[in-house]
């Protein structure tokens, strides 16, 4: 007599017309970060250096590709309807927000776009998403 145990099943999500924005605009975002990391590792010429926190700008272009390399990848978790993706999801957007937030005084309309965009992925998550547990 053998006794077979079963796997736990990893819970799913279901993914409202929301949800589905969320992770598109995630995506969006993404591509986003990954032209702001250029313009700023390439074209510094574009941005008002000025500033202190913007004496580094080599910095902030890695951290902009390396987040918008993470954002793509969260997305992607977030549309194959895994729970960890949507965490992950409201995370990055929610730091994204946050870096945008300090570019504001460099790059002004960037700044508010990416803090607006990040700002409806949070709340299209947390508000477009149900777990489902059935079997």
């Amino acid at each position: 007599m053998t006794t077979q145990f079963s796997q736990p099943r990893d819970p799913v999500i279901r993914l409202s017309a929301r949800a589905i924005f969320a992770a598109s605009a995630l995506i969006l975002a993404g591509a986003f970060h990954l032209v702001n990391g250029y313009v700023l590792l390439q074209h510094k010429s574009y941005l008002e250096t000025h500033n202190v926190i913007y004496h580094n700008l080599s910095f902030w272009g890695w951290a902009f590709v390396a987040w918008g390399i993470i954002a793509i990848v969260g997305g992607v978790m977030l549309l194959a309807r895994s729970v960890t993706g949507a965490a992950i999801a409201v995370a990055i957007a929610s730091i994204a927000a946050f870096m945008w937030f300090l570019m504001i005084f460099a790059a002004p309309f960037a700044a508010v776009v990416g803090v607006a965009v990040n700002m409806l992925v949070i709340w299209a998550i947390t508000s477009g998403v149900e777990q489902d547990l059935g079997p």
